[in-house]
């Protein structure tokens, strides 16, 4: 037994207030075992596995509505395919075709993409009107030709190309050898043109030659009349160049006495800083002796801080502790809460479970006494009590459990108590762990505060914290200020106080030594500047740098003569050097001018611009050539591999293609059926659904007709394999059932409808629907057909299936004895009236 509660969308007042508010639809399923399933989908999808058809096949087999049957009767073969569709779930054969178009569209794209990029190819053939094959490509670029005379073609271009170039390229070495002999024409009369020019420069240079040489001589012997002022130039050269080391002697003196001087100007002031450093060493000394005796204490102050903040270090760690023991107690306490809540959830399933096995037992011992009491006869023992009278025997119940299902709610039962009985030990072991724990966490607390309250300890165990902590940042603030008191103290003690005594002491000794070097500064200087005096007295100049200036200046001069001298020699000897080899090369020139024959300079560069415009033409129609013939040869190879990737789509393209066709219907040529594979495993549900309707179209008929699928359809060219025809054994014919008349299209619609509902049923798993309901109809039947369908209608009544037929028509109301009147009620509404 199922339970199902569903409810729709309404409103409904407001748990709060006087509003509507608005239920959203909801949905129940309850199975035997007790599980429950919510939501509108997942109920009715569960639903329909249960009873193994859907909504709409349930639809088609309860309710033939009105007028809704004749549409399959009449239906073309696209039409009862969607039908059959749904009824049959036929759609993995629909999505079958649909793949296998979609392949085969795809291949075909696939195969158009590659024809196009041959056609592409074919397009960037290069050619020339003048050339005979010129036609021939012109058919090619209009798709005229195959791709096979498309590739004869270009190789014929490519060979025909390839000849004229062999040809162009020995023309152009014939072109180059005559140019480089034009070339070398030119080449030589430049040649002569540049010796004459040469030659009537080199003439013109010499007589300006000869007129450099005259002057030359003339500047030399202006030159050799000098000679004996630079003997005497060189007397006083030598006289200054021996009085030079006395200038280095005064300059030595005067040094010396500078030096002096300096050194003792340094002492005296030496003296008077060393008195004054004395005077501030003294000072330093008096205030460094103050500073420590302000500082004797600081040792001793030190240790008393150090002390209390070991104190109230310690008074922190203290609390740390208990903080730490006040929260494991607080998690002791939450795990010992949650222990308890799981043993109460526990104990919550038990009960229920050993209810839930109290019930199945009671059950299963009504079932047991049930089945005793069928046993039970009058005047004979009951085997339980002994009583020959039973007056009351019991009753089987409607639903009992078997021994197995008892075996497993007494194992279910006995679990749940063992997982309660496991949570209540976990439970009470808990509490006794948080009650050991608040003990130690009450006495901690006696024992730092004086009071050993629980509550509110971690507040106040916080704020005597944050006090230590804030105390211990005071007492290291303070401890490191009098370490550096202490600090100081002994750095005054150890260094700087004995350091200052030596430094005055040191201070004296120095003013005494500046004292004596003073006065032996004062002698030295006295001594020195009287040599300085008697020394410049000798010489001639103030100072060294002026005399080598003077000897620098007459060397200099001697030194301009001679050079002058030498220059008027070397040019003079250059010149004539120069005049000879002039007219040397003179004579050269002269014998290459008579070895070169005059040449006529225009007429070979105009041979010369003749070859090149031929070279250029060449060249440019080589680059054609060559441009083309690279182009040509790119179009063969990319149609020769386009060629063979195109014959193997092409050859997976019909194959798949063909499938596709059959498998879709759309067979081409006469005499055949276009019948989709759906369709074909659709007949077979229609020829069975045929037959069953069959059984009943002859009794309603009195065997006059009967239903068959048509095996041509009437048009070809839509789809076949779905269409129906009638076929009258009064005549022996076989024609259309639209050819039926109103009450036989209602009668054979009928038996369809009735033949769908039976294959329904047994394609959906041999579901039985005992209630069916026919809407309208019967008016359009003469009395004979009204019969029959009625007879019909009730053997299909007497098969334990409740057939109910909504209709309007008088002659029902003899023929039918149980009946549902509905009379609308001219006040409004309806009065509704039960017949039997």
């Amino acid at each position: 037994r199922y339970i199902v509660k569903r409810n729709p969308v309404y409103e409904r007042p407001s748990k709060r207030g006087d509003k509507m508010v608005e239920e959203k639809a909801a949905a129940e399923l309850f199975l035997p075992d007790g599980t429950v399933i919510s939501k509108e989908k997942a109920v009715t999808a569960a639903v329909t596995e249960i009873i193994g058809i859907d909504r709409r096949q349930f639809s088609s087999i309860a309710m033939i509505a009105q007028g809704d049957f004749q549409k399959l009767l009449l239906a073309s073969t696209e039409e009862r395919e969607k039908i059959f569709r749904e009824i049959f779930h036929t759609h993995c054969y629909e999505r079958f075709q649909r793949k296998l178009s979609d392949e085969a569209k795809a291949l075909n794209r696939e195969r158009t993409l590659k024809k196009n990029g041959i056609l592409q190819d074919i397009q960037m053939i290069a050619w020339e009107e003048e050339d005979p094959l010129f036609r021939e490509v012109l058919k090619a670029k209009e798709e005229a030709l195959t791709t096979e005379e498309v590739l004869t073609l270009l190789k014929t271009l490519l060979e025909k190309d390839s000849k004229e170039q062999e040809m162009n390229r020995k023309k152009r070495e014939e072109l180059s050898a005559e140019k480089e002999a034009v070339t070398t024409n030119i080449e030589a009369a430049g040649r002569r043109a540049q010796i004459e020019a040469e030659l009537f420069k080199n003439r013109l240079a010499l007589s300006e030659d000869e007129k450099t040489k005259e002057e030359r001589k003339k500047t030399l012997a202006e030159e050799e009349k000098k000679e004996p002022l630079c003997a005497e130039i060189q007397k006083r050269i030598t006289l200054g160049e021996s009085r030079l080391p006395l200038y280095d002697e005064y300059e030595e003196l005067r040094r010396k006495t500078l030096s002096s001087q300096r050194q003792l100007k340094t002492d005296e002031q030496t003296k008077v800083d060393s008195e004054k450093e004395l005077a501030d060493s003294e000072k330093k000394l008096f205030d460094l002796k103050e500073e420590y005796e302000a500082l004797k204490t600081s040792d001793t102050r030190l240790l008393a801080l150090k002390q209390e903040e070991n104190e109230a270090q310690k008074s922190l760690e203290d609390l740390t502790r208990l903080g730490e023991k006040v929260r494991e107690c607080e998690e002791q306490r939450r795990r010992s809460l949650k222990a308890q809540k799981e043993y109460t959830d526990r104990r919550g399933v038990m009960e229920e479970t050993e209810e839930v096995y109290r019930r199945m037992y009671r059950s299963f011992l009504d079932h047991q006494a049930g089945i005793l009491a069928e046993e039970l006869e009058e005047n004979r023992p009951c085997p339980v009590c002994g009583s020959l009278c039973h007056p009351s025997p019991a009753k089987k119940p409607d639903y009992a459990p078997t021994e197995e299902e008892l075996r497993i709610g007494e194992d279910n039962r006995d679990k749940a108590r063992a997982k309660a009985d496991s949570a209540g030990r976990r439970a009470g072991e808990e509490n006794a762990a948080f009650q050991t724990k608040k003990a130690e966490t009450e006495e901690a607390c006696r024992n730092l505060f004086g009071d050993g309250t629980y509550d509110g300890a971690e507040e106040m165990i916080a704020q005597r914290i944050a006090e230590q902590t804030a105390k211990i940042s005071d007492l290291q603030k303070e401890i490191s200020a009098e370490a550096k008191r202490a600090a100081r103290k002994t750095a005054l003690e150890t260094a700087l106080l004995p350091k200052t005594e030596k430094e005055a002491a040191s201070l004296r000794q120095r003013i005494a030594q500046s004292e004596a070097a003073v006065q032996r500064g004062r002698t030295a200087l006295c001594h020195l500047e009287e040599q300085l005096a008697k020394t410049a007295s000798s010489l001639p100049f103030s100072g060294k740098a002026e005399a080598e200036a003077a000897l620098k200046k007459d060397r200099a001069e001697m030194a301009a003569m001679k050079k002058r001298l030498e220059d008027a020699k070397a040019q003079t000897e250059s010149i004539f050097r120069i005049i000879a080899g002039r007219k040397s090369g003179i004579e050269t020139l002269e014998k290459q001018l008579m070895s070169i024959a005059p040449i006529d300079l225009e007429s070979e560069k105009e041979k010369r611009a003749v070859l090149r415009e031929e070279e250029r033409k060449l060249n440019e129609r080589i680059e054609n050539l060559a441009s083309r013939m690279d182009a040509n040869n790119a179009a063969l190879a990319n149609i020769s591999e386009k060629q063979g990737d195109m014959a193997a789509i092409e050859k997976t393209y019909r194959s798949v293609n063909a499938l596709s066709e059959t498998a879709n219907g759309n067979l081409r040529g006469s005499g055949k059926d276009k019948i989709k594979l759906e369709t074909f495993v659709q007949m077979t549900y229609f020829d069975r659904i045929l037959r069953r309707a069959n059984i009943r179209l002859m009794t309603m008929t009195d065997g006059q007709y009967d239903l068959k699928r048509a095996e041509t359809a009437a048009d070809n060219r839509g789809q076949t394999g779905l269409d129906l025809n009638v076929i009258d054994h009064y005549n022996g014919t076989e024609r259309s059932v639209r050819t039926l008349s109103g009450g036989e299209t209602f009668l054979a619609s009928l038996c369809l409808a009735l033949g769908l509902s039976d294959e329904i049923r047994s394609s959906a798993g041999g579901i039985r629907i005992d209630t069916m309901f026919i809407d309208e109809g019967f008016g359009s039947l003469d009395e004979e057909s009204l019969r029959q369908a009625v007879k019909a209608l009730n053997d299909l009544a007497e098969g334990s299936r409740l057939v109910g037929m909504i209709s309007h028509v008088a002659e029902l109301k003899e023929k039918i004895e149980k009946q549902i009147v509905v009379t609308k009620e001219k006040t409004g509404g309806s009065r509704v009236e039960i017949r039997i």
